[in-house]
């Protein structure tokens, strides 16, 4: 979990992510830096899993995200997790 703030943290520009309804790190409630990193002009765009909007907290999470002007979109199922911060520092699963 820290590498995943630590990332977002670091960006200066824009994070992208892969997101499934299985989160390992952190949920979308709990992840207090991507708000900070948006706060700061840090630009979003997330690809989520449809899952993720059957999760109790699902149109919370993405409702927050449009409200920070992330861009988001949904699919049925995106191949992994994946985190890409100013396209140069990635994180994935092992």
């Amino acid at each position: 979990a820290q590498r995943f703030h630590q990332l977002q943290l670091g960006a200066a520009s824009e994070v992208c992510a892969l997101v499934t309804g299985k989160p390992i790190a952190v949920t979308g409630m709990e992840n207090e830096s991507e708000e900070r990193a948006a706060s700061r002009g840090v630009a979003y765009r997330v690809v989520v899993e449809r899952e993720v909007l059957s999760l109790p907290s699902g149109i919370l999470e993405l409702s927050a995200a449009l409200s920070r002007d992330e861009q988001c979109r949904v699919v049925d199922r995106v191949p992994t997790k994946l985190v890409i911060a100013d396209g140069t520092l990635a994180m994935v699963p092992l």
